[in-house]
């Protein structure tokens, strides 16, 4: 490997930046929930992103994310999840991760287990 190509990877400005940038996403992006289509949703540059579900009782399943491929790596699906976690726990939802997405993220940030539904782990 280049030592160029190493300080353009490993450079603690761009990593910094990238943090700058995801940070300033969560601040931006606003997820509202589109109850008859059962999905929570956001629009970012006109693109719609979103973390399909299904409610049944107290519990919540949520099924998919998709963020369009032109959106990605910009921390907008995280975003979301955070934004989505966040409501479950206002609302006294149980959660059971049924997406991948949902649940890597769950496990990187376990502050959230417990929202987790009994008998459920990630």
């Amino acid at each position: 490997m280049k030592l160029s190509s190493f300080l353009i990877i490993h450079n603690p400005f761009n990593i910094f930046r990238n943090f700058i940038e995801i940070n300033r996403l969560k601040m931006e992006v606003s997820v509202s929930e589109n109850k008859e289509n059962k999905r929570f949703e956001v629009m970012v540059d006109g693109k719609l992103a979103m973390i399909e579900y299904i409610k049944a009782q107290n519990i919540i399943y949520l099924t998919h994310t998709e963020v369009p491929p032109e959106l990605g790596g910009r921390g907008i699906a995280s975003a979301m999840v955070e934004q989505v976690f966040q409501q479950i726990k206002q609302e006294g939802l149980e959660l059971v991760p049924l997406c991948p997405f949902v649940a890597a993220y769950l496990k990187r940030h376990p502050e959230w287990i417990g929202i987790l539904a009994k008998g459920y782990n990630v």
